[in-house]
């Protein structure tokens, strides 16, 4: 934009002193004396000569005039801008005096649809574990709209990106001026590793991987139980199998568990990058104990 500002200012210029350039070829008036005889014409050389001196000058003065006002107008026009961008650019920051913001919400370790298993009150069909996710609240103190923002998580060097609250497009968001939006940045799990994890295996051994039919009297497999109890075996054979404190990808939260970003406790950053606004950097501490259910200290 500025470059093309300058163009056009310098355009104007060349055009103007172009039309305006004065004649190089200066004819001499032919005199007559009083006898009517003619005066040579090289008689009025150097009276010729002086003027087209003058005339260059002047030309000159001129071209400068208008060569370094074209270029105050141009820098002036520029730095206007410049400082106009500057005065209305976003400015993001991370609201630590009121995040980080705690949601409750349940991850689903195991399901299975056999309407027949769920006509029996003592087995689950559906095993859900208790996270609280963290919250982090991102402000846009700035006049425009702050673009293409995104959330990572910096461990060690390592970026991850972390889920906004109903994204824009994507992973990303758009955050409108002296407006917030949100960031899952983590959840800790609510309850008991040990205990979960063998209440979860107990449920899940309590499903059966057959039955007879009352209408049809035939056996059916049921293949949801054989993959509940399949997964579960896998995946949960420890009681820290089930991750404590996890992250949401860029995706959002995953369920089982176990699909997320698993974390453990350690120094890291919450960075926050936008189009056309300055990063913001923030150093957090992830806890290996929650806090009132805080997962996460700033620094």
């Amino acid at each position: 934009m500025y470059a093309n500002a300058l163009l056009n200012a310098f355009t104007i210029i060349a055009f103007f002193l172009l039309v305006n350039q004065p004649g190089k070829h200066i004819y001499a008036q032919e005199n007559v004396n009083e006898t009517g005889t003619s005066i040579p014409s090289n008689q009025n050389l150097p009276n010729t000569e002086a003027s087209v001196a003058s005339m260059q000058v002047q030309w000159i003065q001129l071209s400068l005039q208008f060569v370094i006002g074209g270029l105050v107008a141009g820098f002036a026009l520029y730095f206007a801008n410049r400082l106009l961008d500057h005065y209305r650019r976003p400015i993001l920051r991370i609201a630590k005096d009121k995040s980080p913001v705690l949601r409750a919400f349940h991850s689903e370790v195991y399901s299975v649809s056999s309407p027949l298993l769920g006509a029996i009150p003592s087995i689950k069909t559906k095993y859900l574990v208790e996270y609280v996710a963290n919250r982090i609240i991102v402000r846009n103190d700035g006049r425009n709209a702050a673009e293409n923002c995104k959330a990572v998580l910096r461990i060690d060097g390592n970026e991850e990106k972390v889920a906004w609250i109903s994204p824009t497009s994507g992973h990303t968001m758009t955050i409108n001026a002296n407006s917030v939006e949100y960031v899952d940045l983590c959840a800790i799990l609510k309850g008991d590793q040990a205990q979960i994890v063998n209440d979860i295996r107990t449920e899940v051994s309590k499903l059966p991987t057959s039955g007879t039919n009352s209408y049809t009297k035939q056996t059916e497999v049921y293949e949801d139980s054989i993959k509940a109890r399949t997964e579960v075996k896998k995946h949960y054979q420890s009681p820290d199998a089930l991750p404590r404190v996890i992250a949401p990808t860029e995706d959002g939260w995953q369920q089982p568990p176990h699909r997320n970003r698993i974390l453990a406790p350690t120094k890291a950053q919450i960075v926050i990058t936008a189009k056309n606004a300055e990063p913001c950097v923030v150093d957090i501490e992830i806890l290996a104990q929650p806090v009132d259910g805080r997962a996460i200290k700033f620094i």
